[in-house]
């Protein structure tokens, strides 16, 4: 039976290991894309108009979405690697690894997925119009990912179980205190000296120390576990109740809280034991780590202001660090992305293709539309079944013939 459920973790495995592909699509669209376009002329002394990707509000669009893809393809590395060595020992009767690995692969699962989903749509709408456009390339990319998060396994459900292996976490760090849990886990030893910090985030500088950021984050986590752990334990309901009735939502908060130090963590470890030939990469992934870090702090601070770990107006040094490293990374972005962008034959796109010959491609792609066949004396069909009725405000009322009778009986 563990034999077949490895089976199910394999599934998993490629799940996380492949949703970076889309993100990075979509990335290198809406980003040579802005690189192109051009809009209002704002830039002081000239009457040219400026790039969109020069605006700042575009490009903290993107850039938090360019760091979420660097981040799930790094860590999804360390789930094919972790894997691969769990079915190594699978192979020698050894399942030591299975729980870990099918509490990585049901939270990552869930996280990647959802986070995959959300940067299409983001990197959709920062085009425009354009983007909304079939051809732009956009319908295609979330067509293929949008059935992922549910996809051998509803991500709510898939968080539900991550919960289970944290609850064993945390008895076995209460049961061994002398005995620090293995990585990733190990802040889970470290939950009431974790709690116990304060005052941090006092300058920007700070803010952008990867020490503290990583200690927000094992905070939060801290925090949500504690107070979650403690809820059930003091509760005196049935376990069915405690898991549907009453925990859920807290569990669900506490496990994504988790996912997120995880995810940092594993980055981090992945991104400072490389060797990298240039020395000028490793600051870069660093730099996009603290991108990273910071939103996903940002999208719930409460926590850890609760647990006391920052200190006052830490929200408003976090907006100007992110304004710094953004700002930093500008010139950066688009050989950034080119680094996993797919060819165009893979990605076919008249908005972002590697040319850059935008205006050209729709124009072509525009006049070699099949719609074109069927005008007649250059005026499409379409103008005297839909158009014109309304001019005459006389909104045609058609339904499909291949309706049900008892439908069609109401209509």
């Amino acid at each position: 039976m563990r034999v077949l459920y490895s089976t199910m973790m394999t599934i998993r495995t490629r799940i996380c290991c492949n949703l970076d592909q889309p993100m990075f699509a979509s990335l290198a669209i809406a980003l040579r894309y802005a690189a192109v376009r051009r809009q209002f002329a704002t830039i002081d002394k000239s009457r040219e108009e400026r790039q969109i990707l020069d605006y700042q509000t575009l490009q903290h669009i993107l850039v938090p979405e360019l760091s979420k893809a660097f981040v799930q393809s790094t860590v999804a590395r360390y789930i094919r690697d972790s894997f691969r060595e769990m079915m190594k020992g699978i192979e020698n009767f050894n399942f030591s690894a299975m729980d870990s690995m099918h509490h990585i692969l049901s939270g990552f699962k869930a996280k990647f997925s959802d986070e995959a989903c959300f940067s299409i749509d983001k990197c959709r709408r920062s085009t425009g119009g354009a983007g909304f456009a079939s051809h732009s390339g956009f319908s295609d990319i979330y067509y293929n990912t949008s059935p992922q998060p549910t996809f051998e396994g509803d991500n709510t459900v898939l968080l539900l179980q991550a919960t289970k292996f944290v609850f064993k976490l945390v008895k076995q760090a209460k049961k061994d205190p002398s005995k620090t849990l293995p990585f990733p886990f190990s802040y889970i030893s470290e939950i009431d000296k974790l709690l116990s910090i304060s005052g941090k985030g006092k300058s920007v500088d700070e803010v952008m120390d990867l020490d503290v950021l990583s200690g927000a984050l094992a905070v939060r986590a801290a925090y949500l576990i504690k107070n979650t752990v403690q809820a059930v334990s003091e509760s005196h309901e049935p376990e069915r109740i405690k898991d549907n009735e009453l925990f859920a939502q807290m569990k669900i908060d506490m496990v994504k809280a988790h996912v997120n130090h995880l995810t940092f963590t594993v980055y981090r470890q992945q991104v400072e034991s490389q060797a990298w030939k240039d020395s000028r990469i490793k600051p870069l992934l660093l730099e996009l780590g603290r991108i990273w870090a910071i939103n996903s702090i940002m999208e719930n601070v409460g926590p850890i202001f609760d647990a006391g770990y920052f200190a006052p107006s830490v929200s408003m040094r976090m907006n100007e660090a992110l304004d710094i490293m953004v700002r930093k990374l500008r010139p950066q972005l688009i050989p950034l992305v080119e680094l996993k962008a797919a060819s165009d034959l893979v990605v076919p796109t008249n908005i972002g293709n590697s040319y850059g010959d935008i205006y050209e491609t729709q124009l072509e792609w525009a006049k070699d539309s099949s719609m074109n066949h069927y005008d007649k004396d250059g005026v499409p069909p379409q103008w005297e079944e839909y158009i014109k009725p309304f001019l005459h405000d006389e909104p045609p009322v058609k339904h499909p013939k291949n309706l049900p009778k008892t439908v069609l009986a109401k209509l």
